[in-house]
């Protein structure tokens, strides 16, 4: 499967919050119920599996719904500190513990060509979004929102049983956060604005 689709030169991103996810730990109850055929309903559509023993798999899960007549997925078992399902990507053979619903059945995220919505955002509205969040983290819904204020003005407005050592740490890594976004600022504003002459 390609990665995205190119419409008139411009490339147009696929993102995960439109494609269903599968996760494989919602199998654990069935890996062991060979030959019995289940139905679920999956974002408006009904879809049917059947689980059959395999050889090399934990189980190997057959999928059909309307839009498809079968779909074969495998699904093992891994330990790397704890027993935990993962799928075999029927695209990549990469182990995923999720697949998301293609036009014709299962494949994960790479193979799909899915993004984050965040991933489209410009580098100026994550460092936004980061300090929104570092400041809740610090005075939760009553943090400042605004970025024309710095924090460190707030140095000794410490939360209510937080030690200070935690507090300073948060509150460093908030001003260095601070700190770039403002740079980056003015990169952005020097870089749209220097063709600008003022006129006396």
């Amino acid at each position: 499967m390609t990665k995205g689709c190119w419409v008139s030169g411009t490339q147009v991103r696929h993102y995960l919050e439109q494609y269903p996810k599968l996760s494989a730990k919602q199998f654990k109850a069935f890996v062991n119920e060979y030959g019995r055929r289940y139905k679920f309903e999956f974002s408006g559509t009904k879809h049917f599996f059947s689980v059959k023993q395999h050889s090399q798999y934990a189980a190997l899960l057959d999928f059909s719904c309307e839009a498809y007549e079968s779909f074969k997925v495998p699904i093992i078992w891994r330990t790397p500190k704890y027993p935990r399902l993962e799928f075999i990507c029927p695209c990549c053979g990469k182990n995923k513990m999720s697949l998301r619903r293609a036009s014709n059945g299962w494949a994960c995220v790479n193979c799909l060509g899915l993004s984050y919505v965040t991933q489209s955002a410009g580098v100026l509205e994550r460092g936004r979004k980061r300090i929104f969040k570092l400041r809740r983290e610090l005075w939760g819904e009553d943090a400042d929102c605004n970025l024309f204020e710095v924090s460190f003005k707030r140095g000794f407005d410490k939360p209510k049983g937080m030690h200070w050592k935690t507090f300073n740490r948060k509150l460093n890594r908030l001003n260095v956060t601070e700190q770039l976004y403002w740079e980056r600022c003015c990169v952005w504003f020097d870089a749209r604005y220097s063709d600008f002459t003022s006129e006396k």
